[in-house]
């Protein structure tokens, strides 16, 4: 999460300029195995940690430290096969906005 937050901030401030970044690009961590969804509850201790890891950095702004989708990559896959790009976007802006987790399973939000 704080290195998805430390490229947030370098594309944000021009540091990172190979590809352009839109301001509301979704930050993906993809797991191996499904297993992340049954630790639900470690969310708030690693979103804690992310904010230790990136105190002492000099740009780092509120709007970088963005919520961060995470899924396992046999997830990803199911979508990224049955969805354009603007679906798939739109599964990540949903997974985003819920109330219930920072992460998603394609088929809950499909």
């Amino acid at each position: 999460m704080s290195q998805l937050w430390r490229f947030f901030a370098r594309a944000r401030n021009g540091t990172y300029t190979n590809m352009p970044v839109a301001p509301d690009a979704v930050g993906v961590v993809l797991t191996l195995d499904s297993w992340f969804a049954l630790i639900k509850q470690h969310l708030p201790a690693i979103r804690a940690k992310a904010v230790e890891l990136c105190a002492g950095e000099p740009d780092m702004r509120p709007g970088d430290m963005r919520d961060i989708v995470f899924c396992s990559i046999d997830d990803l896959d199911d979508l990224l096969a049955g969805s354009d790009e603007n679906q798939t976007l739109a599964v990540l802006r949903k997974a985003l906005s819920s109330a219930l987790s920072l992460r998603f399973t394609v088929h809950s939000w499909r």
